[in-house]
């Protein structure tokens, strides 16, 4: 079993190499089969199970669209059959009233006139009234009929219809259809309304109306349904008696073991049923004003139909456009591989060696972006072989100055320090004093090896220098600083405040008899330390201010005036160091003074000093 695993995995391993070491060409084709061809041939599967359900579904909406138009048509002409049963109870005509007529146990020929004028009227009321029947307490029978005569059971259902309405409560009761044997020996299918006659002072019962419908109201609707459906359709009323049948084959009888009556369970609903080997969708719907059902039997193969004829043209449809699309695949494949052939070819005589090829670029596609990068990568290419060995050339003469520049730093520290010790043994305390403070100097910048500072470290040599040039302008300057201690445990490129305090004398505090305040301060804002070099010396007009700004920005030294090389050095050395986004910011007033202001990100300040540590370590 393992085995079989570790081969099958390898197996697979062997053709996902295959695959991947095949042509580009073939990798798009196979591409275009796996994103093309195998969609369109997916969507149309699907779109055809979905447009088969849609029939599907459509036409089970709309026959239960037609199906609640039916039955409120069934349910309009019941209300309105019902209301003309319960007219005898409110009409004052005819003159003697029909509850006084039917009360009045004599019969004679006007009695009889006024009846039969009034059922007449009865029967104008509504299309569709087949027969209508009056029945006194007293035997007698009233009726207009139709011309297939009258019922032979009208006698034997007599007792039963009066039972019926007189068990209602007052309200008309709606008899299913049954199978009418008239006196021409003729059959027909009819419904019935049955209501109770009462004495509307009294509330006893003086007659019994009947009004039977012909089922062929109820087929001349349905006859449009079964069109659409091509099926058949069943009235039944709530004892699963049928009241009507498309088929007239089940008229009268009883459904409650018909399985599509079964499951026909609720006000409304649909399924499939296969019956005789032939399979329907049944939708049904139940009347409210009847509880009557209507069941709609739909064929599914007079669906399959319709949706046959769209599968076949689905699969020529498809066919044609795989067909086309494998074509067109091949062509593009082909069009897209052929210049990167030619590029991979130029792209060998490069690895020989050969550094004079180009591409010849026919169109502004990718390819074609493809091939002008190319042809200006192999130009930029020849360009930096070219500027590496002068570069190299350059490098080495730099190596050569850095270490001649070393050497007379070095040899001027040692001979300060000479004379420093000469000057002690002189007793001339002053110059030792001042000698050392130079040299302290001259150590702190000669110092290559270090190049990271602690902020503390950076402020002692500012101090030195102050000193010094107290000693020479006699105590001239106020030099002052205000950092937070924990600034001062930071670490930073060196030589920064040196040359931003050397300018302020040099250009605002020299001219200067008294009051030359110098002072440093340093403030943590946001993640950044902000440090600020103030003087009160004599300051710039907004002219000179923005030459200033604008020169410590140039790319070259010759541009920069021999007085700002300092600032300008700083400037550049602090956005080389911590990014583009940080350098001085220049700030002066005439006759008030200058302040250089400066931040840096604490983040890159400790991890300096981190580094430094590990350095050291």
């Amino acid at each position: 079993m393992f085995e079989r695993q570790i081969g099958n995995r390898t197996h697979r391993n062997r053709m996902w190499m295959m695959l991947m070491n095949s042509s580009m060409e073939k990798k798009l084709i196979l591409v275009f089969i796996l994103l093309v061809i195998i969609p369109i041939t997916g969507i149309s599967y699907v779109s055809y199970q979905n447009y088969d359900k849609s029939i599907e579904s459509n036409s089970i909406d709309y026959v239960n669209e037609l199906s609640a138009q039916l039955m409120s048509k069934l349910d309009d002409y019941i209300a309105d059959m019902k209301t003309i049963a319960t007219i005898p109870l409110y009409s004052s005509w005819p003159s003697n009233g029909l509850q006084n007529l039917l009360e009045d146990p004599e019969l004679d020929l006007q009695k009889e006139r006024e009846i039969d004028d009034y059922i007449q009227l009865l029967s104008t009321f509504k299309k569709g009234t087949d027969s209508i029947y009056i029945f006194d307490n007293f035997g007698n029978i009233f009726f207009k009929i139709n011309n297939e005569g009258l019922r032979k059971d009208i006698k034997e259902r007599r007792e039963e219809w009066q039972n019926l309405a007189r068990s209602s409560k007052a309200q008309p009761v709606v008899l299913l259809s049954t199978k009418e044997i008239s006196s021409t020996a003729n059959s027909r299918y009819v419904f019935s309304i049955i209501e109770d006659i009462k004495n509307t002072t009294t509330m006893e019962s003086v007659g019994t109306i009947v009004i039977d419908t012909n089922v062929n109201v109820i087929e001349k609707e349905v006859k449009g349904l079964d069109a659409v459906t091509k099926g058949k359709t069943l009235v039944i009323d709530e004892q699963n008696n049928v009241i009507f049948d498309s088929t007239k084959q089940l008229l009268t009888k009883n459904l409650s073991d018909d399985p599509a009556v079964q499951k026909a369970v609720g006000k409304q609903g649909d399924f499939k049923i296969t019956i005789n080997n032939e399979t329907f969708i049944c939708t049904y719907l139940q009347s409210e004003e009847t509880n009557w059902k209507t069941i709609v039997y739909i064929p599914v193969h007079y669906l399959s139909k319709t949706a046959a004829v769209t599968k076949n043209f689905a699969i020529i449809a498809t066919t044609l456009v795989v067909v086309l699309a494998l074509c067109i695949s091949f062509y593009f494949s082909s069009a897209i591989t052929n210049p990167l052939r030619r590029l991979t070819k130029l792209m060998k005589k490069i690895q020989e060696g050969d550094w004079n090829v180009r591409f010849h670029v026919t169109y502004k596609d990718e390819v074609g972006v493809l091939g002008n990068t190319f042809n200006t990568m192999i130009k930029r290419m020849k360009e930096l072989i070219e500027e590496i060995h002068q570069t190299n050339i350059r490098k080495r003469v730099a190596e050569m100055e850095a270490f001649q520049s070393q050497i007379n730093p070095h040899f001027i520290y040692n001979t300060l320090e000479t004379i420093r010790m000469t000057a002690l043994l002189n007793d001339d305390s002053e110059v030792s004093d001042m000698i050392y403070v130079l040299g302290n100097m001259m150590g702190y910048s000669i110092n290559r090896g270090n190049e990271m500072v602690t902020i503390r470290e950076e402020i002692e040599h500012l101090g030195h220098y102050m000193q010094l040039q107290n000693y020479r302008f006699d105590n001239k300057f106020d030099f002052q600083v205000t950092i937070p201690e924990s600034v001062y445990t930071f670490r930073m490129i060196k030589l920064i405040f040196q040359p931003i305090v050397e300018n302020a004398i040099f250009h605002g505090l020299e001219k200067k008899k008294s009051d030359c305040r110098i002072s440093v301060s340093a403030t943590l804002d946001q993640g950044t330390a902000v440090f600020v070099v103030a003087d009160n010396g004599i300051g710039m007009d907004e002219l000179t201010l923005q030459r200033l700004r604008r020169q410590i920005n140039e790319d070259h030294y010759d541009q920069v005036s021999k007085h700002k090389i300092g600032l300008r050095n700083v400037h550049q050395r602090i956005k080389l160091q911590y990014g583009p986004a940080y350098g001085l910011v220049i700030n002066s007033q005439q006759q008030v003074g200058t302040t250089v202001t400066f931040s840096l990100p604490i983040g890159l300040l400790e991890e300096g000093y981190r580094d430094e540590d590990s350095h050291r370590g």
